[in-house]
This record gives structure tokens, sequence and C-alpha cells, in this order.
């Protein structure tokens, strides 16, 4: 079942970056509309040659669900234009929904599986239906990531309960906080620069996200 969700994600995502990216990319971006310039705002600290590019998410989000595919294609397509970083943010209290999940995102990463859960974990909530709102019910959508890395259970729930997972979270939180975010997904680019999903639809934000890209490195030469 994981496996027919991740080929889906897959055949997602290209049907999306050929033909709805590539073909929005000859319309304009409109300031306001596409992209928010934060002001004051220093630009990253990625070398010049690069553009530091942070995608906010939440898991629970269907709009998250759906530029996750496209977003990651677009990322390994330009690893020598972007250093892509994700922030998945918490909610407003310790037990709120988003900050569930956020606990579960930092601590696949702090386990090393994050590359291979990311989008079991979506899959799981949007389309099983899997509210994965304590750890049995995580751990019964990826035990076979887990265990196929040598975590146990044990592990898995010590570390999701973890101080370093706490400030990771609060982390993220902060993150969320300086850049005033109103909602997910948002793409913060150098540091200074807010991509929004918006009427023109979810794959938008990759094309506006790449023309920016090209218009920051274009402007430090």
């Amino acid at each position: 079942m994981l496996l027919n969700g991740r080929f889906f994600y897959c055949a997602l995502s290209l049907f999306f970056i050929f033909f709805n990216v590539t073909s929005y990319a000859q319309s304009n971006f409109i300031e306001g509309e596409d992209y928010e310039i934060i002001t004051p705002k220093e630009s990253g600290s990625t070398p010049p040659t690069k553009v530091d590019v942070l995608e906010f998410f939440s898991y629970t989000c269907p709009y998250c669900n759906q530029l996750a595919p496209l977003i990651k294609s677009w990322g390994e397509e330009n690893l020598d234009k972007v250093n892509m970083m994700h922030s998945s943010v918490p909610g407003s209290s310790s037990n709120h929904p988003w900050t569930t999940f956020s606990r579960l995102y930092y601590t696949t990463e702090a386990l090393n599986v994050e590359d291979q859960t990311h989008f079991a974990i979506f899959h799981a909530y949007h389309t099983k239906r899997n509210p994965m709102s304590n750890t049995n019910l995580m751990w019964q959508e990826l035990a076979v990531y887990m265990e196929s890395k040598g975590i146990t259970k044990e592990e898995f729930e010590s570390t999701f309960n973890s101080f370093s997972v706490n400030l990771k979270v609060e982390q993220a939180r902060k993150e969320a906080l300086g850049v005033n975010l109103q909602g997910t997904p948002t793409i913060l680019l150098d540091n200074r620069i807010l991509v929004k999903s918006s009427r023109k639809g979810i794959p938008a934000m990759v094309s506006t996200t790449e023309y920016l890209v090209d218009e920051i490195l274009a402007g430090r030469k």
C-alpha cells in the first residue's frame, strides 16, 4: 500500500512538473499576489552560488500534501542552485495536532529516516485516514522504515519525547513567528522573500520559486 502511494506521488510529480509548472513559467509573477518581500531581513547564509529555500509545511495540510512531491522534484533538479530546507510548523499548544506532527517530523530527521518516511506520513494521514495522534498509531505506519534501519519502537518513542526534538519544534515555532507566517504551505527564499499559495494553484508556487531563485542569483553577479 505504501509502495503504491509512493508511486502515485512520483507520477503526480512528473505530471505537474512537465505540464502545470512549465506552462505557468510563461506567465507574469506579481509581487503581493505570488510572493511577498519581507523587510527588513538579512539574506541567507548560503554561499553566493546558491539560494536558501525553506519550505514551511504541516503534514495535516492538504495543500502541503500537493506541494510535497513537486518541491522535492524541483529541489533535486536544482541542487546546484538551491539549499533546500524544511520547517514543520507546530501549532499553538503542545497538544495541537500540528505540534504532534512537527515532533514526528523532527523525530524522523533525528533518526535519519526522514527521506524514507516523509511521503509515507502524508499518505497515511490524507489517504489512509490514520490520524497518527499517538506514537502507537505512528509506529503502525512507520515500523517498516524504522526497523529496516535497526530502530526499535522504544528508541523511536524516546526520540519523539526527547529534549533535542523539543528544541527543534521550538525553533520551528520561532521561524514561523519570525516571518509572520499566515499559513502553509509557504516557501521562504533567501530569508527575505515569501512565496505563498494563491488562486493560481499549488504548482504555481514552484514556478514562482524558480523564477525568484534565478532573479536572486542574477542579482548577485
